[in-house]
């Protein structure tokens, strides 16, 4: 998770890092890609999750930010604020 948010540049609208609870998951063990949803508030804090656990959320603006990161080629992917709804 360090890894990752190191490499991170928040998209634009977005508050910084720090103030979201961010949350991983593996989204394909096989490819080693990992999920990732930042949600603006709550314990501000990384927490790994089972893939089961992992949140689907459509809606929400720049208060949830959604991308995938590939541990093989380290790089992260579809860095984006969420839509409206």
């Amino acid at each position: 998770m360090n890894r990752i948010e190191a490499r991170i540049v928040m998209p634009s609208g977005a508050e910084p890092i720090s103030n979201y609870t961010r949350y991983y998951g593996w989204a394909d063990q096989a490819h080693r890609t990992i999920q990732a949803v930042y949600e603006l508030g709550g314990e501000r804090t990384s927490i790994w999750l089972p893939s089961e656990r992992m949140m689907a959320i459509e809606d929400g603006g720049c208060s949830i930010v959604t991308f995938t990161y590939d541990v093989t080629t380290d790089e992260v992917e579809g860095l984006v604020c969420n839509g409206v709804g």
